[in-house]
């Protein structure tokens, strides 16, 4: 593994393309889509005043309890795709 790092650290740099910058834009354009849209959501849903709630989740049926625990995972999903689409934006 040291030599394939010697290696490439070794390559001289090339020149930088349109291509490149432009997928730069378009990268940093997706995570603040994304920050925006979890904005959105967290002003609209209040998922952990949800599920913090004890008398309400004792008293909601089984199928909205479910679909409270589903929306929260992919709330979650999103959430950390979109930190972690920072550092791959370039």
């Amino acid at each position: 593994m040291m030599l394939t790092f010697i290696l490439q650290f070794n390559v001289p740099l090339k020149p930088w393309k349109s291509s490149a910058l432009r997928d730069i834009a378009v990268g940093v354009l997706r995570v603040c889509f994304w920050a925006l849209f979890i904005e959105v959501i967290l002003h609209f849903f209040y998922f952990n005043a949800i599920i913090h709630h004890r008398r309400l989740m004792k008293n909601i049926p089984l199928w909205v309890l479910a679909g409270i625990g589903y929306g929260s995972g992919q709330f979650f999903m999103v959430k950390v795709s979109g930190r972690r689409s920072i550092s791959t934006a370039w």
